[in-house]
């Protein structure tokens, strides 16, 4: 039987970064991803890293924490 393998650390933040920009109301284009992780100044360097290469605001964290958790809490009120 073969086990699913887990999304890299890459993978990952990628899909993390595209979910906080969607709250922000604004999607994410592979390419673009690709472009600024790639881009000068970035290189091979660890994916947690590339919060500051995007310029990721904490404000656009934090309301995308805020989002997740009132999206948690009506879910454990509705069960």
């Amino acid at each position: 039987m073969s086990e699913k393998k887990k999304p890299g650390r890459r993978q990952r933040f990628e899909a993390f970064y595209a979910e906080i920009m969607s709250v922000e109301g604004r999607q994410v284009l592979p390419e673009e991803i690709t472009r600024k992780r790639d881009g000068p100044g970035y290189g091979e360097r660890a994916p947690e890293m590339v919060l500051n290469h995007f310029w990721l605001s904490w404000d656009a964290i934090e309301r995308y924490i805020a989002k997740r958790a009132e999206a948690l809490r009506n879910e454990t009120e509705a069960k």
